[in-house]
């Protein structure tokens, strides 16, 4: 099993590759596994960088929550992401979307996704949101 899903923090986690290993997971899961998620083929590494890097923003401010995983051969590949999108509205502030998530190729049906998504309802459940959907 890989390491245990890890929350991503913008101000000790941040780097340009960490990025980039988001958005090509992100490309390879709609390249490889034809997945739809978000782009449509062909794909600019550029604007799927990019839009990674907004979502790193949102994680910043408080509005959203990446959760990660990394291989266990020590590469510190990312194996697997979800995101948690807390968008606040006054009728559900207990409300959460769950969002992206993806796991690379050669590594499903081995938990992954199981364990991403056991933490992400932890760190929900931890900032008061009790539905997800």
């Amino acid at each position: 099993m890989a390491h245990l899903p890890k929350v991503y923090d913008p101000n000790t986690d941040f780097s340009v590759y960490r990025v980039q290993q988001f958005a090509s997971l992100h490309q390879a899961c709609i390249t490889h596994d034809h997945m739809i998620a978000t782009f449509i083929p062909p794909l600019s590494n550029d604007k799927v960088y990019h839009w990674w890097l907004n979502r790193v923003v949102e994680v910043k401010h408080g509005g959203r929550e990446i959760v990660f995983m990394r291989a266990p051969d020590g590469s510190d590949g990312v194996i697997g992401v979800v995101m948690l999108n807390k968008r606040e509205t006054e009728t559900g502030p207990f409300r959460g979307v769950v969002e992206n998530l993806l796991i690379a190729r050669g590594w499903g049906r081995m938990g992954i996704a199981t364990a991403l998504m056991t933490r992400l309802e932890f760190v929900a459940r931890e900032k008061g949101i009790t539905l997800l959907v």
